[in-house]
């Protein structure tokens, strides 16, 4: 009897620079192809904490890369559409900050009523087709933050 061996996979073109090369049995999808939508946050006035005010995430609620409650926002409920109710599996995606914090980003546990905020886009994956903990991760990567910082357009303290 003699032993199978397995052959190499053909090989196509990535379409990418980068990466050059890949498994013929794989494929690429754009952001675009992988996301419900990805919008801009709610840009409703923030006022002081209140029994009737609902949170709403800001750029200090994921400065550390996951969502802190102690560093929410408030609005009224009234300013707010619930176009902008996190969901599970949502990410936050810092569009507007300085230069090295700009594509900062979190995933939303889904444990809290929480509003998508000002100068944060607003992503939800298609999660049929992506986990959201794996674009997140995509999003973490070196080479992704090189992309953003270099297609950044630099402001005075914002980019």
């Amino acid at each position: 009897m003699g032993t199978k061996y397995q052959s190499y996979p053909e090989y196509i073109s990535s379409g990418t620079e980068w990466l050059n090369v890949i498994p013929s049995h794989w494929f690429s999808l754009g952001l675009g192809k992988v996301v419900e939508f990805m919008n801009n946050g709610s840009s409703a006035t923030q006022i002081e904490e209140v029994e009737e005010a609902v949170k709403v995430t800001r750029i200090e609620t994921i400065s550390s890369g996951e969502i802190n409650e102690e560093k929410v926002g408030y609005v009224r409920p009234l300013d707010i559409s619930s176009r902008f109710l996190l969901k599970e599996g949502d990410i936050q995606f810092s569009n507007i900050n300085s230069l090295s914090m700009v594509g900062n980003c979190a995933l939303f546990n889904g444990e809290q009523e929480l509003y998508a905020g000002m100068n944060l886009l607003h992503i939800r994956p298609e999660k049929t087709r992506i986990a959201p903990k794996y674009m997140l991760y995509q999003f973490k990567t070196k080479w992704f933050r090189n992309r953003v910082e270099a297609s950044a357009k630099p402001a005075i303290n914002q980019a």
